[in-house]
């Protein structure tokens, strides 16, 4: 059915399309539609309904784009739908999507929308599309409930007055993109048990604003926010939460130049729950207050990697408050705040080339450090001898310990002194002897295949001998179990070594902090390579959330030793790709003719491609 033309108006109290069957409507060209909604009434019924053109307009009360069947909406040109609310994909089985756009499309539901109540539904906003809202719930009232959001393109905008779910339950998706912007009062990523929810927020003029707060995994969900790229997330006066209550998981990521993730209130990386903060490749946070690991029972994470990433605390941040936290600091990575506390179960570990500094710069960095737990001040296996200063402060206090490995630490001067590496090479491997009090660092490679390990120790006060051995694992059934446990993903084993000591304990109070060599992922984050651990005959996963990757090696800190491995995805190129852009278009094709100067030959194909 077809509703055309400037001064054309159809009016109903409901309009049911496809109600059984499958049912079409065309609203275009300035025709108005008055009527509340329900596309796709009945099991297998499909009804489609098109919004085109400017001052074409649509007034309902309540839409239903999918009910029990399949319900299509589409809003462009400048079109415009208004009513109350709107359910996209209301009962179990239904699917619903609804598109908005270009310029001047908008939808308006005063009071709210659903996308997925209890079945599954999209909502796309695109090319300078806008929705306009009370409230957004995305995965709603069933475990089996799914949403997807996409918000992609300059001008496009999501606007709730008050709060956006995603995940209240079921499993939601929402991606900001290419300048979309949503804005609200609240903002909720996996909001209840059996909720998953991950929402994405990448490039430059992508942004996600929330006037009050920002929970991710909250009351039993899991949450996950990923800004990349220059995206923007910010959060206003009150409080955000990462891993909130009733054993939440929440994740957070921020990556690249201009990626930034700033509240005005407390940052709270695990409240009740498991809390995950990482900070990679120029990124940037900011808040007032920082836990990590705030209440009892909690766990939080926070790791730094890369140049120009930071993150500031205006006040005081707490590694463990009443729960179990901590922070790895790692690759140029600065951690600011006006102090520092840590607790007797949380750690702090920093690498020599970064930086953690308590106080304000204006003051030359006087601020305290209270220290129950302990503090790492880590050499790996390529930094530089010499002296360092990575934490800058006035005074430290508490029963907690300084533990620097690789180096000698000088508790007046705040200095680590960082000796140089005992080298040694062998096939498949080798073994350092040397003085604890003057060396802390050594560095093995396996003659054989070029690669290399490197471990470094706490100092001794006195002549210390210690010895250190490194090999490579050539055990096939070791290896074989290994590469089953990464069958299902695209991981590769870069390397593994078993690790031994003579006349040095590794313990929790005596740890090492091992490098392993991994640049075959020089291209990959921390968070994108796993450490394996072989602990009586079975391989275990290390925590990489205090993995730090420089693009040559992947270190850690390990508290007892044996077979340590280094799995990643590597991104192999497609051969076809010439220009080395990850594409293969056009450009590529221009190569390949010039190579073969326009004559293709067996021989010249298999030279460039690599087959017979």
């Amino acid at each position: 059915m077809n509703v055309d033309g400037e001064g054309t108006l159809l009016t109903a109290d409901d309009f049911t399309i496809g109600y059984e069957g499958t049912g079409i409507l065309c609203v275009t060209d300035g025709a108005a539609l008055e009527g509340s909604g329900v596309l796709g009434y009945s099991s297998g019924s499909i009804g489609t309904v098109t919004i085109d053109g400017g001052e074409t307009l649509w007034t309902n009360g309540l839409l239903y784009i999918g009910w029990e069947g399949t319900g299509a909406l589409s809003i462009s040109n400048g079109a415009a739908v208004s009513g109350a609310g709107g359910s996209i994909g209301a009962l179990s089985g239904a699917y619903g999507e609804v598109s908005v756009d270009g310029d001047d499309a908008t939808w308006t539901a005063t009071s709210g929308i659903t996308v997925g109540l209890k079945g599954s539904g999209t909502l796309s906003v695109t090319n300078g599309g806008s929705v306009t809202t009370g409230q957004l719930i995305a995965g709603h009232l069933s475990e089996s409930s799914s949403g997807f959001l996409t918000i992609d393109g300059e001008g496009s905008s999501l606007t709730s007055s008050y709060q956006v779910e995603i995940g209240n339950y079921g499993t939601v998706e929402m991606n900001i993109a290419n300048g979309g912007t949503v804005t609200d009062v609240a903002g909720y990523i996996g909001h209840n048990s059996w909720s998953y929810g991950t929402v994405s927020v990448d490039g430059v003029g992508s942004a996600w604003t929330n006037s009050s707060r920002l929970f991710v995994g909250y009351s039993g969900g899991t949450g996950t926010l990923a800004i990349t790229n220059g995206g923007v997330v910010t959060i206003g006066v009150q409080n955000t939460y990462i891993g909130s209550g009733g054993d939440a998981i929440g994740t957070v990521t921020v990556d690249g130049e201009g990626s930034t993730f700033a509240g005005s209130g407390e940052l709270v990386t695990g409240r009740n729950g498991a809390g995950t903060l990482v900070v990679t490749n120029g990124g940037t946070v900011t808040n007032t207050y920082g836990y990590i690991g705030c209440w009892s029972d909690s766990v939080g994470k926070v790791t730094l990697d890369g140049e120009d990433t930071s993150w500031t605390n205006s006040s005081t941040l707490y590694v463990g408050y009443q729960g179990t936290g901590s922070l790895s600091v790692f690759n140029s990575g600065l951690v600011s705040a006006s102090s520092l506390s840590i607790n007797s179960i949380s750690s702090a570990t920093v690498d020599v080339n970064s930086s953690l500094n308590l106080g304000t710069e204006d003051n030359d960095w006087t601020g305290i450090i209270t220290n129950a737990g302990k503090v790492r001040l880590v050499a790996g296996a390529d930094a530089d001898s010499g002296t360092y200063t990575p934490i800058s402060y006035s005074t430290m206090s508490g029963n907690g310990t300084v533990q620097a490995l690789g180096g000698v630490w000088g508790e007046d001067a705040h200095i680590i002194t960082v000796s140089e590496a005992v080298a040694a090479q062998g096939d498949g491997g080798a073994t350092t002897a040397f003085d604890q009090s003057q060396y802390q660092r050594t560095l093995i490679t396996d003659s054989i295949t070029g690669m290399s390990a490197g471990a470094a120790f706490m100092a001794a006060d006195e002549y210390t001998s210690i010895s250190f051995t490194a090999t490579t694992i050539t055990d096939d059934a070791l290896l074989a179990d290994l590469a089953d446990l990464i069958a299902d993903t695209d991981e590769e084993i870069l390397s593994v070594w078993n690790f031994s000591t003579e006349g040095y304990t590794v313990s929790e109070d005596a740890p090492v902090y091992l490098s392993l060599y991994a640049a075959a992922a020089s291209d990959q984050t921390p968070l994108s390579l796993t450490i394996w651990h072989l602990v009586d005959g079975v391989w275990t996963k290390y925590d990489n959330y205090g993995l730090a990757f420089d693009g040559i090696y992947a270190s850690f800190v390990a508290t007892s030793l044996n077979v340590y491995a280094v799995t990643a995805e590597i991104n192999n190129p497609c051969p076809a790709d010439l220009d080395e852009d990850g594409d293969v278009d056009g450009q590529d094709l221009s190569s390949f003719i010039s190579e073969i100067e326009n004559e293709l030959t067996i021989e010249k194909f298999a030279s460039l491609f690599g087959k017979n």
